[in-house]
């Protein structure tokens, strides 16, 4: 399985666009940044048919220590989470391979 990363996003999005990748680079960080910030908030960020990014929160872990027996827990944390759209979930599970 291949990765895309951000670079990548960029000069395929500049190439399609006939737009400086630059200006794309920007855009795409301030879209990330965005994001990031709604989620730092407590906000959903919702795009139509593509998902949902949400902050959830991780319940507590219990954890023994096998030598001791001692228990020990681990905090609730928050996570950041994705769900896929639909429309999206259903293109990627009708791509073939």
């Amino acid at each position: 399985m291949n990765t895309v990363t951000k670079e990548e996003l960029v000069r395929r999005i500049a190439k399609s666009s006939n737009m400086n990748e630059f200006v794309v680079a920007f855009i795409v960080q301030r879209i990330l940044d965005c994001i990031k910030d709604s989620l730092i908030k407590g906000e959903d960020v919702e795009l139509r048919n593509f998902g949902i990014f949400r902050q959830k929160i991780k319940g507590r872990t219990q954890f023994i220590n096998p030598l001791t027996q001692e228990h020990f827990s681990k905090p609730p944390e928050k996570i950041a989470h994705f769900k896929a759209g639909a429309i999206m979930a259903k293109s990627v599970l009708d791509t073939k391979e």
